[in-house]
């Protein structure tokens, strides 16, 4: 299961900021692995209910456990599958006010330099991003338009230096708004939000 960082923690706050004025927000929480975004955000944002999914069961089986032992694992429904798959059904299409994502966004041939603790202990599921790094969030741009409302939010960790290419790809896409980058604690871009058209097209803070 993936550790998470620091960087992650930066994304749940970013996310409860933005949905201060949602009273019951519906957030989904794509490659969940330990369930930490996930059991953050329910715990952080009482009337939210929440989504999540990831490709391994044994990722569910651990994500499960933290949600029980915070006392959240009735407001978040798991289900295993690639991306938005589990969640790909008109029940939630134009639905949910936010996805959340801390994806693989590692370039392939940069993962034999990571540090042992990760290259080794990690699955390589949750770190490999194709031969950019993009290629998985790519998907989570292009695939999960339509489950957004009006005004849905996206939001993604991402990789360092990859910050401009995401936002231009979101950019490039007419139903987002522009994006919003934000810095994590060692002041880099490794946060981006974005908005689906609506009367408030940018993320706050954004002008």
């Amino acid at each position: 299961v993936f550790i998470p960082r620091s960087e992650t923690e930066v994304l749940v706050d970013a996310v409860v900021a933005e949905l201060a004025d949602a009273a019951s927000p519906l957030v989904l929480d794509v490659g969940t692995g330990c369930g930490n975004i996930a059991v953050a955000l329910a715990v952080l944002v009482p009337g939210a209910r929440l989504l999540a999914s990831d490709i391994s069961s044994d990722a569910l089986d651990c994500a499960r456990e933290n949600a029980h032992l915070h006392q959240v694992g009735d407001r978040i429904t798991f289900a295993q599958g690639d991306l938005y798959a589990p969640f790909d059904l008109p029940v939630y299409r134009s639905r949910l006010d936010a996805i959340v994502s801390n994806p693989p966004y590692v370039p392939i041939h940069e993962i034999g330099q990571l540090p042992r603790e990760v290259r080794d202990h990690e699955p390589r599921v949750a770190l490999d991003g194709g031969d950019d790094g993009l290629a998985v969030l790519g998907r989570l741009v292009r695939e999960g338009r339509h489950l957004l409302m009006p005004g849905g939010l996206l939001a993604f960790e991402v990789g360092e230096a990859q910050a401009d290419a995401v936002s231009e790809l979101i950019g490039s896409l007419g139903p987002y708004g522009y994006p919003k980058t934000i810095h994590d604690y060692a002041h880099k871009e490794r946060i981006i939000l974005a908005r689906t058209r609506s009367h408030r097209q940018t993320p706050r803070g954004e002008r």
